[in-house]
């Protein structure tokens, strides 16, 4: 059952017909609302936002190629979201797990036969095998996240919101794509600070080395020095490094 009020997929700023558009998936924990430093430096962008469907439903999708399917076939299914489809290339954007379900979302776009698609990820990680969380391990994690969010001033209730859906995301960060990606071009800004908390499970080569695992074509990599939380931030406040991430998108990939 979805919350009533809930949009999962929405568009902004597509008065005009002409302009590129970017998808951007939600990051783990939250919606896409994280992404407003970045919306705000490009105007001439139509974006379309896929909220998190876990954090608004009753009944939680816990496997990473059911939550793909699903994001992709409510982008074909709204109206506005659709036309989408129809530019090269195709753009999808996401941070941290949002990353992640990009890439599969990526992988079965191609199934279906789209061989012009980017994917910029924002410090997201893939494993190549699946990887079993201890409950030690859970625990630790869940901790860690709640004093993060506690010294960042959350509300109480949004909290134990996200801290609830902790399980469920972490279950999809441990799952390896489907299959490697064949045509897509990936673009990866990778936090180098690690003093903040998070737990990576992996050293930052080995986050390259993952990610290069699922890819065929080789992944172009911008180190970002700042740690994982306040990468969108932090590409927006730098010139040389938001640039970046719409000039991946403008350029035309050759096609093999």
């Amino acid at each position: 059952l979805k919350n009533k009020e809930f949009e999962l997929v929405k568009v902004f700023n597509q008065e005009k017909d002409n302009l590129k558009q970017m998808v951007l998936i939600h990051p783990g924990g939250e919606g896409c609302e994280g992404y407003s430093p970045l919306i705000d430096l490009k105007k001439d962008y139509t974006y379309i936002t896929i909220d998190n469907f876990n954090l608004n439903v009753h009944s939680a999708i816990s496997c990473l190629s059911s939550l793909a399917r699903h994001y992709i076939a409510s982008l074909k299914l709204n109206s506005k979201a659709r036309k989408w489809f129809n530019h090269k290339p195709l753009h999808i954007l996401g941070w941290s797990l949002g990353g992640h379900i990009a890439l599969e979302m990526a992988h079965q776009m191609e199934l279906q036969g789209y061989n012009n698609i980017k994917v910029t990820l924002l410090d997201s990680f893939v494993p190549v095998k699946p990887k079993r969380t201890t409950q030690k391990e859970l625990e630790k994690a869940i901790k860690n996240t709640k004093d993060r969010l506690n010294k960042e001033g959350m509300h109480p209730t949004i909290i134990e919101k996200h801290l609830k859906l902790f399980p469920i995301e972490d279950t999809i960060c441990s799952t390896p794509l489907s299959a490697q990606l064949k045509t897509t071009h990936v673009q990866l800004f990778q936090a180098t600070d690690q003093t903040k908390g998070e737990d990576r499970g992996m050293s930052l080569q080995q986050q390259i080395e993952s990610l290069q695992f699922h890819c065929k074509k080789e992944i172009q990599v911008i180190t970002c020095p700042c740690n994982h939380f306040d990468i969108v931030k932090y590409i927006a406040s730098e010139p040389s490094l938001y640039k970046k991430v719409w000039a991946f998108m403008e350029k035309t990939p050759v096609l093999d």
